[in-house]
């Protein structure tokens, strides 16, 4: 059970930590609409299915909110999987969660249907995109204003037959092996904030946007594209980031990786990642000044997302063999 929690608390995306604050105006009688968040991916052998429900303005609920009344079926390839029930999540008595066990493969068709006894049957469906058109990786260090930077190249080409969503994610690995201080960690890994700002697929910041420098940032540094500008064709990104983020202490016995992760989505789950990085960033509606954005579902008779991604990682790469 500790490691289906955990695996639970550490989705590949990291989407499960926007959960909390579906709202919703509609069915205040109810208490709200049920949300189901399930990202079936090829990099794990465990889907999970999260519930919980909608908060209604109200405050007031008539529902019986006791989750193991769910029915969740989960069907790949309109083959029914056998699910199992997780449980509460601690703290939430109104957020369950339920698994379903076996690999998933590229072009996998997903269903997920929940059913509550007196409602509706909650459906979404969903596919696994095909694989990163991966094609080269290197990084190279540099010099910025006085800082030491990298900067990665990520040669990919894609596929002309279809329209294909991306994501990408930096993470760097610092591993300490000059003996370690008790209570502390060997080694630390945390996602990188890149530069996107000479990157055209993926600094989209326009008109008032731009003229104002709004934000643009990723939902947990997670940078995402599509592939418009680049139909059928090769292309180079070419990512930022700085080697130390403000506040973190060198060591002379520390050794520093990084790996690349690349994502291709299905349509549903761009969208949807488009929507929350358009709601967190809306800063002329934060102050009143313009329309607040709406999040993307693919959910029917209930909110959330149902949406299929395909992981690549790159091996961890030493940061001292960097080229200059």
């Amino acid at each position: 059970m500790k490691k289906l929690w955990a695996a639970l608390c550490l989705p590949g995306i990291g989407l499960c930590a926007s959960c909390d604050k579906e709202m919703t105006v509609g069915n205040e009688e109810e208490g709200g609409r049920l949300v189901v968040y399930c990202i079936p991916s090829n990099a794990k052998d465990t889907t999970f299915i999260q519930l919980l429900w909608s908060r209604a303005l109200n405050g007031e609920t008539k529902v019986n909110r006791s989750a193991d009344r769910a029915e969740v079926s989960f069907r790949v390839n309109d083959m029914e999987k056998e699910t199992g029930y997780v449980g509460l999540l601690p703290g939430r008595e109104d957020k369950s969660a339920f698994y379903a066990v076996g690999k998933l493969k590229e072009g996998d068709k997903i269903e997920v249907k929940v059913q509550f006894p007196g409602l509706p049957v909650v459906t979404a469906r969903t596919l696994i995109p095909s694989c990163f058109p991966l094609e080269h990786v290197e990084g190279t260090r540099l010099n910025v204003c006085g800082y030491q930077a990298v900067r990665f190249r990520i040669t990919l080409r894609d596929c002309v037959e279809a329209e294909n969503y991306y994501g990408i994610r930096v993470l760097r690995k610092r591993v300490f092996s000059g003996g370690v201080s008790v209570g502390f960690p060997d080694s630390v890994v945390k996602p990188l904030i890149l530069n996107v700002d000479h990157e055209p697929l993926m600094n989209d910041k326009r008109g008032v946007d731009d003229v104002f420098d709004l934000s643009n940032d990723f939902y947990q540094h997670l940078y995402i594209y599509d592939d418009r500008q680049i139909n059928g064709k090769t292309y180079t990104l070419s990512l930022d980031c700085f080697e130390r983020t403000a506040g973190e202490e060198t060591s002379v016995d520390e050794k520093v990786y990084y790996k690349v992760s690349l994502f291709t989505f299905s349509s549903d789950l761009y969208r949807y990642l488009k929507s929350v990085n358009a709601l967190n960033n809306n800063d002329l509606g934060k102050a009143g000044l313009a329309p607040v954005y709406k999040r993307y579902t693919n959910v029917v008779n209930g909110i959330g997302i149902v949406g299929g991604c395909n992981l690549h990682e790159t091996d961890w790469m030493e940061a001292s063999v960097f080229c200059r």
